[in-house]
């Protein structure tokens, strides 16, 4: 993986932040200087271009000695330096990811006027995605944007005569809502959407963080869609806590979500080490009701069922005993994986949770012990809730927790006709969860 870019002190953009993703992603990058800037992040002061036939030697040198596969570039300065990379790329065959960086996020221009020329006509052509935000979607397409539908022109153009995907980034438009619109030719269009940061600004190395985040997937194999899809929720997690540099300055922060990867680990292994002390239990069948168990662990900050690891297939009563289909994996759980999900929305510190058999001394055992006890009645279920599908145990939880005004321990409902009574146990993480279910089990 190569990157091609400006050099900028504050290493919030440019070649700084493209190898900080890299690394994060597991990539290793190689790097290529093409322009050396003088800001602080607030703005451009100054810069300079490199040599064209410098910037050519050094990447030739690095995808030697690399072999790298991928080569996302970013700031080129001026129309020789383009023409040099683009020569390269086209030789070596390489996947080319193009930020087409033409002003900084002050303002500042950061290439040539014939360098936006040589851009357009010889190295968007050689991409196999360009990510511009919407002004540089508007500079290079010729399209004046103005809101949705504009954008949508301006990628279409670009794709249609380049020949190549289209990322139009939506950081720059207007609204709550941000909107990303991914064009592969052949293959169709797509949105993403996400909310804006509220009171944030300007925040520095957002376009270069994504291009780099695009690239640093692509060379780990993934198909386009699926590593824009990916750089996507990368960068949701970069954004969501920015790294103040200095007072006011705040630069994207691409190193935690890297703790993420390990994170999900580190989810798989506790919920093994939980299996391990489950399946230990004496009579530990006797926890499961007759429509199974699962037993659910999510990431920090989790909101979907996708973010919930849990055991595929469920956990089912064998003999006095338990045993269950497969290994834990992501997005195994559907009804479970709700509820950690609802309940660590109001208490981030609850985050795993199992269902258990409803047995009248669970719930003595539980209050005996001073837990916080929660429950919620079916009969009270509104009809709309009832007829979509996956929404009762979210509006249960939501019910008992309002109920107690926190969230409890051990949360059961009594069931209805043809609807089993249900036990619920949360926890910090699975293994605390699989201890408290042992006390109950032993009362």
């Amino acid at each position: 993986m190569v990157t091609v870019a400006g050099a900028d002190p504050t290493a919030g953009a440019g070649i700084g932040q493209d190898l900080k993703v890299f690394h994060t992603l597991g990539v290793w990058g190689a790097m290529v200087v093409a322009a050396i800037t003088v800001q602080d992040g607030r703005g451009v002061a100054r810069w300079q271009a490199v040599e064209a036939p410098l910037v050519e030697e050094q990447l030739r040198a690095a995808l030697a000695s690399t072999g790298a596969r991928v080569v996302k570039t970013g700031m080129l300065g001026d129309a020789p330096v383009v023409e040099a990379v683009a020569r390269v790329v086209e030789e070596s065959g390489v996947l080319c990811v193009c930020d087409p960086v033409v002003r900084s996020g002050s303002g500042a221009p950061l290439i040539s006027q014939e360098g936006v020329e040589v851009l357009r006509k010889r190295l968007l052509p050689l991409a196999a995605i360009i990510t511009p935000n919407i002004p540089e979607a508007r500079l290079l397409s010729g399209v004046e944007v103005e809101g949705p539908e504009g954008v949508e022109e301006a990628a279409r153009r670009l794709s249609r005569k380049a020949g190549c995907g289209v990322l139009v980034t939506g950081g720059h438009g207007a609204g709550e809502e941000v909107e990303e619109l991914l064009i592969i030719p052949d293959e169709g269009e797509w949105r993403f959407h996400h909310r804006r940061l509220a009171n944030r600004t300007g925040i520095h190395g957002t376009g270069c963080a994504l291009s780099a985040a695009v690239a640093g997937f692509l060379a780990r194999g993934l198909a386009l869609r699926r590593a824009v899809e990916e750089a996507v929720g990368f960068m949701e997690r970069a954004l969501a806590s920015p790294l103040e540099l200095t007072s006011g300055l705040e630069a994207v922060d691409t190193i935690t979500p890297g703790s993420i990867h390990g994170e999900r680990y580190r989810v798989l292994a506790s919920l093994e080490e939980a299996w391990e002390r489950l399946s230990a239990l004496p009579n530990g069948g006797d926890l499961i009701p007759e429509i199974q168990s699962n037993l659910a662990y999510c990431l920090p900050g989790a909101s979907s069922p996708e973010e919930v690891a849990a055991f595929p297939g469920r956990i089912v009563r064998m003999g006095k005993g338990v045993a269950r289909l497969g290994c834990p994996r992501f997005g195994a759980s559907s009804h479970v994986a709700r509820i950690v999900v609802t309940a660590h929305a109001h208490d981030p510190s609850i985050r795993a949770a199992m269902a258990l058999r409803y047995r009248p001394r669970f719930i003595q055992r539980a209050q005996s012990m001073g837990w916080q006890v929660g429950s919620f009645s079916r009969a009270e279920e509104p009809r709309e809730v009832k007829e979509r599908e996956g929404s009762t145990l979210v509006w249960g939880v939501e019910a008992a927790i309002a109920g107690l005004g926190l969230v409890p321990r051990l949360i059961y409902d009594l069931g209805e006709v043809g609807k089993e009574p249900v036990i619920r146990l949360l926890g910090r993480d699975p293994v605390e969860v699989v201890e408290l279910a042992a006390l109950l089990l032993r009362g």
